[in-house]
């Protein structure tokens, strides 16, 4: 073999060597991005943890309390099963993607939010899956929740909560009590009861009530700002009620005291039997309202009528459907018509 030849070989080896480790680093490199791919799945799909109680504590970051390792946090979900009473105490600001109480007959969840925030996107109250359990689900302590996406309340559960915002879409089909604190509803769809004996409870979108379902106002103030359509009774009794939007009302509406606003026009369906009583409290009408198919009572208070300046004021009075004892027309370049 000549000298040249022996280089040659020198160099062809060389190169093999390196193409060998080239292709091995490349694949370690496709490993490691794909290993980071997955890893980065599962952080966006999340994983589900179920509540055990096996901490020496009930905080939420105490990682015995559940099933697997670790507790759930970001993109994560929180499930509270069985059938004794059980609280988780947060112990610092948690926010995670769902939180399911009452799976599989879980008769009281508390959730102390211990003067810290809940952030959820998805919120659901579920019935005993087994068993005759009736779900109650309690958010307490001097914190709020939020829950952005969906909040459901299924047959036969219960939930009771103080400073809370609903800001996306809200099911009830069997009760939501609101406590001390604020509370702000999304768009709602109830056909169960909702009783808001806070100061202020405030629903944003539009509003559904089914016949049967029912939204009480005990003390404070309850604000609708969307559209209403109301099958089932909506009832102030000390606070008062302030309809923003439009209102069809086929059910009742009535206030024992507390005094009712409307700023959009009212009105009912037609060959509908509804019903709108304020007993002694006054009721403000700023829109036109249709009362050919509501049996309007407001025998001990006083009913204001008030035109704008560009609108007017329609109002429709049918016979032997009106009883007051005082009627207010205060009218403005607009007009008025009865």
């Amino acid at each position: 073999m000549l000298f040249g030849d022996t280089v040659k070989t020198s160099a062809l080896f060389q190169n093999t060597i390196s193409s060998f480790f080239l292709k091995r680093a490349r694949t370690v490199k496709y490993c490691a991005v794909f290993a980071a791919y997955v890893l980065c799945a599962i952080g966006t799909w999340g994983a589900d943890y179920t509540w055990t109680g096996g901490g020496t504590d009930s905080n939420w970051t105490t990682e015995n309390n559940w099933d697997i390792s670790g507790y759930p946090r970001t993109g994560d979900t929180a499930i509270f099963t069985g059938n004794t009473e059980v609280t988780a105490v947060l112990d610092g600001n948690i926010t995670i993607s769902t939180i399911k109480t009452g799976t599989e007959g879980a008769s009281k969840v508390t959730i102390n939010t211990n003067g810290y925030s809940l952030t959820t996107t998805n919120f659901t109250v579920n019935a005993g899956a087994t068993g005759s359990y009736n779900t109650t689900t309690v958010i307490t302590g001097n914190g709020t929740l939020t829950v952005s996406g969906t909040a459901t309340v299924s047959s036969g559960a219960e939930m009771n909560v103080n400073a809370a915002n609903f800001s996306g879409t809200v099911t009830n089909n069997r009760t939501i009590t609101c406590g001390n604190g604020a509370v702000t509803f999304g768009e709602t769809t109830n056909s169960g009861g909702i009783t808001c004996s806070t100061t202020t409870t405030v629903f944003n979108g539009a509003v559904t009530v089914s016949a049967g379902g029912t939204i009480t106002g005990t003390e404070g103030t309850v604000t609708f700002g969307g559209n209403v359509t109301n099958d089932g009774k909506i009832t102030a009794s000390d606070g008062a009620v302030t309809f923003g939007g439009n209102v069809t009302n086929d059910g009742e509406i009535s206030a024992s005291s507390g005094e009712i606003t409307f700023s959009g026009t009212y009105g009912s369906s037609t060959n509908a039997t509804a019903k709108l009583t304020a007993s002694s409290g006054s009721t403000y009408f700023y829109s036109d309202a249709n009362f050919s198919y509501t049996t309007f009572d407001a025998n001990n208070g006083t009913v204001l009528f008030n035109s704008t300046v560009t609108t007017g004021q329609k109002v429709t009075l049918p016979n032997n459907t009106v009883s007051v004892n005082k009627i207010t027309i205060q009218t403005s370049a607009g007009g008025f018509t009865a």
